[in-house]
């Protein structure tokens, strides 16, 4: 089912947009620069990522909800 969703476009890619950006991100930067795969900068990618990935539990019930109900939409 989660395949044919991703297939056609569907929520599944919406949900994992900024996952499916970084990794597509990662491999762009490490075939562009030898350096860009190093312990230290990947320790400092995954460091400054870190900091949306607290924020994005907070953040999703109130995305939700303006999803779900079209009062808030405007707001």
């Amino acid at each position: 089912m989660l395949m044919t969703r991703i297939k056609a476009g569907g929520p599944a890619i919406e949900e994992q947009g900024i996952l499916v950006a970084f990794i597509v991100f990662m491999i762009a930067f490490s075939l562009m620069s030898d350096r860009f795969l190093s312990a230290g900068n990947i320790m400092s990618v995954f460091r400054q990522s870190a900091i949306i990935g607290v924020m994005e539990p907070g953040a999703w019930p109130v995305t939700r909800r303006c999803m779900t109900r079209p009062s808030l939409r405007s707001r």
